[in-house]
């Protein structure tokens, strides 16, 4: 079956199927994900990803056996001078966030000032919901543990 609206669910798809194949194998032994990862997937500022990004990027960090729960985009490793290695792949993560907009001005406000606003002052502005896929790179995927020895190494 195919997601083409969705890479990201797509992709949690595939890693299921794989997880529940292993389940169902005759020597599949507990638990499903490897006992050797520790932390909660993150980006390299240290926000926490949430709902079926955290599940998909679990699956993605036990079937790959990374050993950093930090995840990247490739503009994101440009920006901090990270190289992405050669032939690395990229997974997908959906990002849901809300365009808050004035109905008569069109100029758009932050979400929290939004919900701040008494029921009678939100009806102003229209609002909707928009999704968007980044394809993010773990660490380990990176020069970033090379790059970090050699700044501590100075």
């Amino acid at each position: 079956m195919k997601y083409e609206n969705n890479p990201m669910l797509e992709r949690y798809v595939e890693l299921m199927v794989e997880k529940l194949k292993e389940v169902n194998a005759d020597d599949w032994q507990q638990p499903w994900f490897s006992p050797q990862f520790k932390g909660i997937p993150q980006n390299l500022s240290g926000r926490t990803y949430n709902n079926l990004n955290k599940a998909v990027l679990y699956f993605i960090c036990d079937k790959y056996n990374y050993q950093t729960p930090v995840f990247i985009t490739f503009n994101q490793a440009k920006s901090a001078g990270i190289q992405i290695l050669k032939g690395s792949k990229a997974f997908p993560v959906m990002f849901y966030e809300l365009s808050i907009k004035d109905k008569v001005t069109g100029q758009r406000i932050d979400r929290s000032l939004y919900e701040s606003l008494s029921q009678a002052d939100k009806e102003r502005y229209k609002v909707m919901p928009f999704l968007k896929y980044y394809n993010v790179f773990n660490l380990d995927q990176t020069n970033f543990t090379k790059k970090s020895s050699i700044k501590t190494q100075k």
